[in-house]
């Protein structure tokens, strides 16, 4: 019971107690005390022993994904502790997954605390703490019970568990042409551009409980141990892979192959090259986003000049809006809309947009004056012009999830603090979820 229902029966009590004994008398034809029912009887009576311990917050249900320390974060593990107030004897706690949780689809293993066991799914453990281990992604629920020797229930509690889904983040020999016809063609260049890549996108979408596992350098993660092949969540891993052109000269500046909350090893390719050709960005992307990019592929930069920062600040935060766009594309498949998209014309800076629809300004955050692209000798268009007149919005410019998909993303892969229809770890027992709103 919470602290807030406690003191709430308290209060209900003591007001039932201090009625005037007049309004309670036998002679009396109209009472207006209220009995206390037997529910609220029982709630006030009711023995109360297990108490949170290390780990039993709405963050660690979530598997941490507010953590700045990625071993936490990137683990897919976490370790929830219960206290018990005064133990009854030959009494225990036992900690199950409910056989049909009425969740979505997520899939966790109960291990004892700091077990190597990476290849047998648990659904019961017995003990004051517990090891869990995402398998599938989605929303499913632990219960917790203390029971007594002859295994009778004295109590119980049940919360929900968000199970993220992973990504590895890689690339392909082609995307290195790209950095090279961008002007970023050291190491160091893509280097930076990535590791930016890398702190902007979980930033696009701090609502969804999603890791990008990052296997390319400079960063070379590694995937939890628990995705390997033959252990358990082997082959429950979304890829993604920056490339060169999309194939067959399609118009494409990403494709998702397979997509949906029930699909947990979506295909992502990302075709950054075509930001780069007129020929095929028509139609799908503004004018101010195609000017920019060009400038920045005939300007040569130095690398300590303020142009350069900016140019790699453009780059990385546009690639990193079209990889978090076909991201949401795997977690959704079509259920945002036709081709998993807004309707047209229906929401501004929303970044399940069409790809017209997702102008420089809220790819980016990044707002230019369009009259600053018009010749004009005293004018010159260059990046150092450019870089010291636009209006930076930062990466909180940059577009969000909103409507439909921001609804569907928080009911199959929550995280604290999000708006959902019912709060992470605080779900009443027997409560199913509802519907996502349309």
């Amino acid at each position: 019971m919470s602290t807030n229902r406690f003191f709430q029966l308290r209060d209900e009590l003591r007001r039932f107690k201090h009625t005037d004994s007049s309004t309670r008398s036998k002679s009396s034809s109209v009472s207006t005390a209220q009995p206390l029912s037997r529910g609220l009887i029982e709630q006030l009576t009711k023995r109360h022993w297990i108490m949170p311990g290390d780990g039993f917050n709405d963050e660690n249900f979530a598997f941490n994904p507010n953590s700045n320390d990625l071993s936490i974060k990137n683990s897919g593990r976490i370790n929830i502790e219960v206290k018990i107030r005064d133990m009854p004897k030959d009494a225990k706690v036992v900690w199950t997954i409910p056989s049909k949780p009425p969740g979505n689809q997520g899939i966790v293993t109960l291990l004892a605390p700091g077990s190597p066991d990476l290849t047998t799914i648990n659904h019961k453990h017995t003990g004051l703490s517990v090891d869990v281990l995402g398998i599938k992604p989605g929303v499913t629920y632990l219960d917790i019970t203390l029971v007594d020797g002859k295994g009778k229930s004295l109590e119980s509690l049940k919360r929900a568990l968000s199970v993220p889904q992973f990504f590895t983040v890689s690339e392909h020999a082609d995307f290195q042409d790209v950095m090279d016809k961008l002007n970023m063609p050291d190491a160091a260049d893509k280097g930076a551009i990535l590791t930016s890549i890398s702190t902007i996108a979980p930033a696009i979408i701090p609502e969804a409980n999603v890791r990008f596992i990052w296997t390319m350098p400079p960063l070379n993660q590694s995937l939890p141990a628990q995705f390997n092949a033959g252990n358990v969540a082997a082959g429950n891993v979304g890829t993604i892979t920056f490339r060169g052109d999309p194939p067959g000269g399609r118009r494409l500046f990403g494709n998702t192959a397979g997509g949906g909350p029930t699909v947990f090893n979506s295909t992502i390719d990302l075709f950054p090259n075509t930001f780069l050709r007129s020929d095929l960005r028509t139609q799908n992307l503004d004018e101010m986003t195609g000017l920019l990019i060009d400038l920045i592929s005939t300007e040569p930069t130095d690398a300590t000049t303020p142009e350069k920062v900016f140019a790699q600040s453009v780059i990385a935060r546009i690639f990193a809006e079209n990889m978090v766009h076909e991201a949401v594309h795997s977690l959704l498949g079509n259920l945002v809309g036709p081709r998993g998209h807004n309707p047209p014309g229906t929401m501004k800076h929303a970044l399940m947009n069409r790809g017209i629809e997702r102008p420089l300004a809220s790819r980016s955050g990044i707002t230019v004056d369009p009259s600053l692209f018009a010749t004009d000798p005293t004018n010159p268009v260059t990046l150092a012009n450019i870089a010291s007149k636009v209006v930076d919005g930062g990466v909180a410019g940059i577009n969000r999830l909103k409507g439909k998909a921001l609804n569907l993303v928080n009911y199959h892969f929550p995280v604290p603090g999000r708006a959902r229809e019912f709060r992470l770890g605080r779900v009443p027992s027997g409560t199913t979820l509802p519907p996502p709103s349309p």
